[in-house]
């Protein structure tokens, strides 16, 4: 899959330099700060969404919680991602370019809108979602690989925090 997964990635960049209206034009790749900050944001995405299963799967595995109980202990970092998409939606056409870079990882993607003509905006909002969900999707076959492995090698053994210990390891 993997292979022919590369021979259409090929495939879809040719067809995209000789078809007249391209889906993704490539000059959208000529601006620095967007195509700088698309691998930032799959590194930010994986460390995350990684970081967050693994929370998860400790707290049941090591602490024996449910998983309500987990659900409700990482409610917190939900409302707080709610809180700082309505501050951001509220203060973005008012606040300088660089403070809201300043301002952390949950704003790049505002940022990149700024950078960009009005007229691609709305491309660049759609590739920044694509490079997400490929984001998370290598990240969460790498960390369920290694979860498994790493649960196959402990069968018989009762030592839950190896597998904490493995994704520290991965990530």
């Amino acid at each position: 899959m993997l292979i022919v997964g590369s021979f259409l990635l090929v495939g879809f960049v040719i067809w995209e330099r000789i078809c007249p209206n391209p889906l993704i034009p490539l000059h959208i790749w000529k601006d620095m700060g967007f195509s700088f900050l698309m691998p930032v944001s799959i590194f930010g995405i994986t460390a995350m969404l990684s970081s967050n299963l693994w929370l998860a799967l400790f707290l049941q595995e090591v602490h024996h919680r449910s998983a309500l109980a987990v659900a409700v202990q990482l409610l917190p970092q939900v409302i707080s991602a709610i809180i700082s998409n309505i501050v951001a939606a509220n203060i973005l056409h008012r606040v300088n370019n660089s403070l809201i870079m300043a301002f952390g990882a949950a704003m790049y993607l505002m940022y990149v809108m700024q950078l960009l003509p009005s007229q691609q905006q709305s491309l660049a909002g759609g590739i920044f979602n694509m490079f997400i969900r490929l984001g998370a999707t290598i990240i969460f076959g790498m960390s369920t690989a290694v979860y498994s492995s790493v649960k196959t090698a402990q069968e018989g053994k009762n030592d839950a925090s190896s597998l904490s210990r493995a994704h520290f390891m991965f990530l």
